[in-house]
């Protein structure tokens, strides 16, 4: 049985224990998500004072830890991404609405 999915007998201890599975996951995805989104929303990694807009880009990935100013000494500085210390290609101003 899957979440959402029903059975001819509608409340029985395994379709109430599944769906209370099923609602226990969504809660736990609820919480990381929004766990996720404070991280963003919190101030720069390094300054600790600017919001974090400039998106440290390495490859084909990117770690959005800092603002645009410390991202860009980092840049400047030659200095490693912070997150997973891989060379910095660029970094790119991130709007968020």
């Amino acid at each position: 049985m899957t979440c959402g999915s029903s059975t001819s007998v509608p409340w029985s201890r395994a379709v109430l224990g599944s769906r209370w599975r099923c609602w226990t996951l969504k809660k736990e995805e609820e919480v990381e998500s929004l766990e996720s989104i404070k991280t963003l929303l919190s101030p720069c990694f390094l300054c600790q004072h600017r919001p974090r807009d400039g998106n440290i880009v390495h490859g084909r990935t990117a770690h959005l830890v800092a603002c645009f100013r410390c991202a860009r000494m980092l840049k400047k500085k030659r200095s490693p991404c912070p997150v997973c210390r891989k060379e910095i290609k660029m970094v790119i101003r991130t709007f968020m609405g």
